[in-house]
């Protein structure tokens, strides 16, 4: 078997969908007969059949924490036949020690993220270069790359990746648990989001959008308060929208199919920033809505259409318009057949994207790069 240590500057187990992502490929890459290292942010245990190591970020601001596990994905990169990176933060300081074949995974790059995160970012030109600099020093190091996004694809393909060192690989979803989880019963219609409550994400659009929704109707947010819950709850009820937004922190990964479900309608509003349409990205959110049959509103960007198709699976509308956005919500809140016909569509397309799928793409892009558990 193949001794794989697995890096990811992320909190596993968790309820974020990039947790969710992390324990399938992890399990997959065990099943197939890999003896997996999981160095994640966590107390450490068992994790999806690997053995995940114990660490908590130290007392800090962000950098200074995820350099701090740079250093520990470092200590203990010794021993292991291969490695794979999640992000830069592990992935760069495996690049510099060398020695083992290492395979980067780009889900999203900090250069893009951070400054939506911390604008003063931009203001600090030279921190901005460093860490777009780390990156390149990764993905070059990289024997190939993993990518869940063509979008996303493209782009490390113009920042210099050869492209036949890059394999996409769409995100996954869980089927089982989205075809036997029983609803709750919601007494009024409801609009539901899921997922981080970052600027990306669309959700001031969604607000104003839902400004000209009439009530009943109630829009249901669940995502991590973060940086941005806070002024997010102050602009709803700036909107007027304060008894009709159901703000709800993130739920265990079983309880997510039940609350989807209940939904009368999911929405992906992704703005149209470099986040989304220069560097890409595969909701795992638009995926779980699809998976519960759920009929679906989201932007007409690339990330989305090579998901769902306009009128067919979905209703897609122009990013950052919160006109569009809420005739579209409205449309299918008043036409339940509509609703129901791209909600089944949407639920035969994710047929496509279980899990399992996704863990064989990975594990044949293992077996091209010479990396497999015999």
């Amino acid at each position: 078997m193949a001794r794989l240590l697995y890096a990811t500057f992320d909190p596993v187990p968790a309820p974020k969908g990039a947790s969710r992502h992390v324990q399938a490929l992890v399990a997959g890459l065990v099943a197939a007969g890999h003896d997996v290292t999981l160095a994640a942010i966590g107390p450490g245990g068992e994790v999806a059949g690997a053995h995940a190591l114990p660490f908590r970020p130290p007392p800090g601001d962000f950098l200074s924490q995820a350099l701090a596990f740079g250093d520990h994905v470092v200590a203990v990169a010794a021993g292991f036949d291969a490695w794979h990176a999640r992000d830069i933060w592990g992935g760069y300081p495996l690049a510099r020690r060398g020695g083992t074949p290492l395979i980067a995974e780009i889900n999203g790059l900090p250069s893009i993220e951070l400054p939506y995160r911390f604008p003063a970012l931009l203001r600090h030109p030279e921190t901005h270069a460093k860490v777009r600099a780390q990156e390149d020093a990764f993905l070059a190091a990289a024997r190939g790359v993993l990518t869940p996004s063509s979008v996303t694809a493209a782009y490390l393909q113009a920042r210099g990746v050869a492209p036949e060192r890059v394999v996409v690989v769409p995100n996954g979803v869980d089927l089982a648990a989205f075809d036997h989880a029983e609803p709750p019963v919601r007494g009024w219609p409801e609009v539901l989001y899921i997922g981080t409550f970052s600027p990306w994400q669309g959700l001031e659009t969604l607000l104003q959008a839902f400004t000209r929704v009439p009530p009943p109707t109630r829009l249901r947010l669940i995502g991590p308060d973060g940086l941005w819950g806070g002024a997010l709850r102050a602009r709803a009820a700036g909107l007027g929208l304060a008894d009709r937004v159901v703000f709800m922190p993130p739920v265990a990964p079983e309880r997510m199919p039940a609350l989807i479900r209940a939904a009368t309608v999911a929405v992906a509003p992704l703005d149209g920033g470099p986040r989304n349409v220069e560097q890409g990205c595969c909701p795992i959110k638009l995926l779980e809505y699809m998976a519960a049959a759920r009929p679906i509103v989201a932007s007409a960007l690339p990330v989305v259409e090579h998901l769902v198709t306009h009128g067919r699976e979905a209703l897609l509308v122009p990013p950052d318009d919160p006109a569009a956005l809420a005739v579209a919500l409205t449309r299918l809140l008043s036409n339940p057949v509509e609703a129901r016909a791209l909600g089944d569509a949407a639920h035969a397309r994710a047929r496509h994207y279980g899990w399992d799928a996704s863990n064989q793409a990975v594990l044949a892009a293992y077996a091209r790069w010479e990396i497999s558990p015999a």
